[in-house]
């Protein structure tokens, strides 16, 4: 049974249709990446999938049960978490309270715990920081905080919307080292980002979006081999220094 069956799914971006009649799949433990320039529509589909947008038509699945209608913090309970894009913390907050809001409902202090030295553990500047204004962070560790938090939901399914975007070559490579290792803990991972080279170096799957619909599919090597994807979205860019 896959993890995320999302079918013939139509969504607007304010007054823009923004993702048109757009189907894909997730298999627990993959890391499937969905690829594309700005406004192809990938940010609009983490956030229909994860409920903060409404959709005008299609289905969302997850574990096999219907999700379309419901709310974004019941999926958020089912295991389906989001880390946005743009870094959007509580800036006036420590880093430890930042955190503690994404074990936001779990009243187990053990297992809180629990969640926050594992957290610490991949992401040891966090631990360095615990007690400073998040908003005095680094952009690199701001995004370290985001996806921080998203973990310590404990998700079943984390969404990841840009995780590289702006971050200096060293820092997006450890970011992304985390994100490596997600399955190997039982995470699955949705991974939205423009560094399509970087994207595809851990994911096993892919998919590539122009304008809200579906351009490409396939495995990473495939994708890697296409011709129209090289020359539109790698090319020398996003390669390793």
């Amino acid at each position: 049974m896959s993890l995320l069956v999302v079918r013939n799914l139509y969504a607007y971006r304010g007054t823009v249709l923004a993702v048109k009649d757009l189907s894909l799949i997730v298999e627990q433990g993959e890391i499937v990446a969905l690829l594309g320039g700005n406004g192809a529509g990938k940010s609009t589909l983490l956030h229909t999938i994860c409920g903060l947008i409404t959709p005008a038509s299609g289905s969302v699945a997850f574990g096999g049960q219907p999700i379309t209608s419901m709310a974004a913090y019941e999926r958020a309970r089912q295991g389906l978490v989001l880390a946005p894009q743009g870094r959007r913390i509580f800036a006036r907050m420590t880093v430890h309270e930042n955190l503690l809001m994404g074990a936001y409902g779990q009243q187990d202090h053990r297992l809180i715990r629990q969640r926050l030295d594992s957290v610490l553990a991949r992401f040891p500047r966090l631990g360095e920081r615990i007690r400073q204004l998040a908003g005095t962070l680094s952009g690199g560790e701001q995004q370290m905080l985001i996806m921080a938090r998203a973990l310590m939901a404990h998700p079943r399914l984390l969404l990841l919307d840009e995780p590289s975007l702006g971050l200096a070559p060293g820092l997006t490579h450890e970011i992304y080292d985390v994100i490596r290792a997600l399955p190997q803990e039982g995470i699955t991972v949705l991974l939205a980002d423009q560094n399509t080279y970087l994207a595809l170096s851990v994911a096993g799957r892919g998919y590539i979006l122009r304008s809200g619909v579906v351009l490409r599919e396939g495995s990473a090597e495939q994708l890697q081999r296409d011709t129209t994807v090289v020359q539109a979205y790698l090319g020398n860019r996003g390669r390793p220094d």
